[in-house]
């Protein structure tokens, strides 16, 4: 999939389409949070420690998908929310995001609460170089 998402970056466009793809992803996934928590605990119930595990299956042995994928995709949300082209986008931008730290905080993981705040910086410190690399070309 690299030499195909290396072309489709090379278009116009075409990091702001994968960035809301990558929002739309989160917000499926949690989505299926959301679902699981009603059906196996309720939305509310943080007494019990039952780890989710949405449309990640080898969650139940062990691994770490749904960590990793919410690492990986709320600073594309996030980005959605900096870069708004319409209000609508906005509001589900910021919707996703709502439901997207109510899935980070019910996964009870460790990892998932070190790894948002440093992927956090890291979008912080390549948006500030990128803005840096702009202003000396102008």
């Amino acid at each position: 999939m690299a030499p195909l998402l290396v072309v489709e970056l090379r278009r116009p466009g075409g990091f702001g389409r994968l960035g809301l793809g990558m929002t739309i992803g989160l917000g499926l996934a949690t989505l299926a949070v959301v679902q699981e928590r009603l059906a196996f605990t309720g939305l509310l119930d943080f007494s019990d420690d039952y780890r989710v595990t949405a449309p990640f299956w080898e969650m139940h042995v062990g691994g770490a998908a749904l960590d990793g994928f919410l690492a990986l995709t709320i600073p594309f949300a996030v980005r959605e929310v900096v870069r708004n082209e319409s209000r609508v986008r906005l509001i589900g931008a910021w919707g996703v995001l709502a439901l997207a730290a109510y899935a980070c905080l019910v996964t009870f993981s460790r990892g998932v609460y070190a790894a948002i705040p440093v992927s956090m910086l890291l979008l912080v410190v390549l948006v500030y170089r990128q803005r840096l690399r702009l202003d000396r070309a102008q």
